[in-house]
């Protein structure tokens, strides 16, 4: 995503990170991630969770 990022630039439109060559690399390697670090918290990967918030007193 980073690379993506600096190739396209951070103001540029959506369709610039969509249509780069690099993008369906990009979301198979997140995907792959988020799966292995559901599983290892022994989560399943594909459930979605609620948010979790943050209080401070």
């Amino acid at each position: 995503m980073l690379r993506i990022l600096h190739q396209v630039g951070p103001d540029a439109p959506v369709s610039a990170y969509l249509e780069h060559q690099g993008w369906p690399e990009a979301v198979r390697a997140a995907r792959e991630a988020h799966v292995r670090l559901a599983l290892a918290d022994g989560e399943d990967p594909d459930t979605p969770r609620a948010p979790s918030t943050c209080s401070v007193s």
